[in-house]
């Protein structure tokens, strides 16, 4: 009650006071002229921003309040907030007269007891852990088990670098004998076909072709010469065991009256496309004919059991979906039933060379020959690489 009632008091007298206060400053400025208010404001402006002395904050109500208890109070003054600032330890030292300390980088900090600081979670992982790394002190030797098993890391680490060398050197030098051997066995073939004998033994063509069925490169680079080579890839029919089997692959229009075929040109620009290029020349003063078939194939990877021979098959089914006759004049399937569908097992391709087989059943592309060279090889077609096609057709008159 009594705090209550002095402040009352209070508010009381101060608001009476900025009354009075309030009505003399207002008979000051109607006495006063302009010039002279400016003069003041002036003056104390300068005053202001030269002096130096620090002016003490009016007292709180709370300090009025304090005096009505009989509590002694303090005033602090706006220099008393800001005259002194902490001292830093530069100063400290320099007053000792002692040097200033040199900073170090890279080295561990240490405590007062000289030991370098650990973080508690770590140190409780290397109490626990007997066989994790833990802190050893300078001049510290490491026992013989832990560089036994540092020497058998590293031994075992270089022997498995060496093995996977070994076997990458051993893969590529058994991929450059393969390589020149088909390309010895292309050669004999081709040298026996281009011979200008008159009787020629037919073992010396089927001999190369077996021997190069067996090196089993049929899975390994079709399907990536078909599907997603970078080039094309041109192939010419060096030998085909039969009329029949020309005839299965392209047009059959070679078995017309006065008709001749020249040349067969396979062609793989990869996404599954297939072009087959034949060359017709008619008996007498007529020009050469090309005929062209475009189309998509797919293949697929069958069982390497065929016979006792055991060769890896590929299933190359070709779909023919349009044709462009010797006139230039592109003719399209357009109906199902004008689609031409071939079927090939394919037992050996690479870059240099391709053996495919006409199957016994094309409505069964699963079924494969016992003997791929019965009747003399009559259904087998070889194919080799074909570097300057544009200049052959050239050659040929139809390009």
């Amino acid at each position: 009650l009594h705090r209550f009632k002095a402040t009352i008091q209070y508010c009381f007298s101060l608001f009476w006071s900025c009354r009075k206060n309030l009505e003399a400053m207002r008979t000051i400025f109607r006495s006063t002229p302009a010039s002279l208010w400016m003069l003041v404001a002036l003056w104390s402006a300068i005053s202001t921003s030269t002096s130096t002395s620090a002016f003490s904050i009016r007292p709180s109500p709370s300090s009025i309040l304090a005096k009505s208890r009989g509590e002694t109070t303090t005033h602090v003054s706006v220099t008393a907030l800001f005259a002194k600032a902490k001292r830093g330890r530069l100063s400290s030292i320099m007053d000792a007269g002692k040097s200033v300390p040199q900073k170090t980088r890279g080295k561990a900090k240490k405590n007062k007891g000289g030991a370098e600081t650990i973080s508690p979670a770590l140190a409780q992982w290397a109490s626990q852990s007997p066989t994790s790394t833990s802190l050893v002190e300078d001049g510290a030797v490491a026992t013989e088990s832990e560089v036994a098993s540092f020497e058998d890391f590293a031994k075992t680490t270089t022997k498995k670098k060496k093995s996977q060398n070994t076997q990458k050197s051993f893969r590529q030098q058994a991929q450059v004998e393969r390589d020149e051997k088909v390309a010895t066995l292309v050669e004999q073939l081709t040298d026996v076909v281009n011979s200008k004998a008159k009787q020629k033994d037919l073992n010396d063509l089927l001999d190369p072709i077996r021997q190069l069925v067996t090196l089993s490169s049929a899975t390994e680079q079709f399907r990536s010469l078909a599907v997603g080579s970078k080039q094309t890839n041109n192939y010419r029919l060096a030998w085909v065991g039969s009329d029949d089997a020309v005839s299965h692959v392209g047009t059959g229009l070679h078995k017309v009256p006065l008709a001749r075929l020249q040349e067969v040109f396979v062609s793989l620009p990869g996404r599954n496309r297939v072009q087959l290029l034949e060359v017709i020349r008619i008996i007498g003063p007529f020009p050469n004919v090309k005929n062209v078939l475009q189309g998509d194939s797919a293949t697929k990877k069958t069982s390497t059991s065929d016979g006792e021979n055991g060769y890896e098959v590929v299933e190359w089914n070709i779909t023919w979906d349009s044709m462009m006759d010797g006139t230039g004049k592109e003719l399209l399937a357009g109906k199902e039933e004008n689609i031409q569908k071939v079927l090939l097992h394919v037992y050996f391709c690479t870059e240099e060379a391709m053996v495919a087989v006409i199957p016994p059943n094309s409505e069964e592309p699963s079924e494969r020959r016992q003997d791929i060279f019965e009747n003399g090889g009559a259904n087998i077609l070889v194919f080799v690489k074909e570097d300057n096609l544009d200049d052959k057709l050239e050659v040929l008159r139809v390009a």
